[in-house]
């Protein structure tokens, strides 16, 4: 546990290398539990610093107390108690801030992970007496047989290129087996495909890149979620929910 502590030490004392750092910051994303450590080292550090600067709050007392008997209050001891004052809430919130950004992004990536894991992990099956390959394709996604289920979506998809459906299941096959590019490449797609009562495609797009969490991404995921509810599009009521936690 030593070990870990000095580790996020070294990240926060920017001792760690370019790409040491990089993967530090992943780590923080994709690892709850050291997530977790890192939150408890800054909280810890906070804890530390107040009770240092208690300290010398009393020091500075008994040093006032002692200044007024002798009626020789020096100005410069002032000055270095505000200048002292201004470096430790600094520190402060610079610590503060930087939990903030840690557990914000963690947390929109959670959010996509929640909603794709109640969502999409499971398709409606068509109520049909004689299967075709549509309903055999869904089938498979249901049972997690994903490359199955990417082959007959992607036929389907070729063979009938203005059925949205088709699209938007072969791009959730590439979102849960986390080939994000390809879904994304699938949504960008499906979001321009005109004519449609209803298209999720900004909607997918925007989940995505809350999962995929690559740096620009969450920037790009509320612009879009900013897009759907202005239009009102598909999907704007859940980014409503989601924008109050960007």
């Amino acid at each position: 546990m030593e070990g870990v502590y000095d580790y996020i030490e070294a990240y926060f004392t920017q001792t760690l290398g370019e790409e040491e750092r990089k993967n530090f910051e992943k780590r923080c994303v994709n690892d709850k539990d050291f997530a977790n450590e890192v939150a408890f080292y800054i909280t810890s550090r906070q804890a530390i610093r107040q009770e240092l600067l208690e300290q010398k709050q009393r020091e500075w007392k008994a040093l006032d107390a002692i200044n007024e008997e002798r009626h020789t209050i020096k100005p410069r001891s002032k000055i270095f108690i505000q200048r002292w004052y201004s470096s430790a809430a600094a520190a402060c919130v610079i610590l503060v801030t930087g939990l903030y950004f840690l557990l914000q992004s963690a947390s929109t990536q959670q959010l996509a992970g929640d909603y794709i894991n109640k969502n999409y992990l499971q398709l409606g099956v068509k109520m049909n007496p004689r299967p075709d390959s549509s309903q055999t394709a869904i089938e498979a996604y249901n049972n997690k047989e994903y490359n199955t289920a990417l082959s007959l979506f992607e036929a389907l998809e070729k063979s009938h290129p203005e059925n949205s459906e088709e699209k938007k299941y072969a791009g959730l096959v590439y979102l849960v087996t986390k080939n994000y590019d390809k879904a994304l490449q699938q949504f960008n797609e499906l979001a321009n495909m005109k004519g449609m009562f209803s298209n999720a495609g900004n909607f997918l797009k925007a989940i995505t890149l809350m999962q995929r969490n690559a740096p620009g991404d969450k920037d790009r995921a509320k612009q879009l979620l900013q897009q759907i509810v202005k239009e009102n599009t598909e999907g704007s009521g859940q980014a409503k929910e989601w924008l109050k936690k960007f």
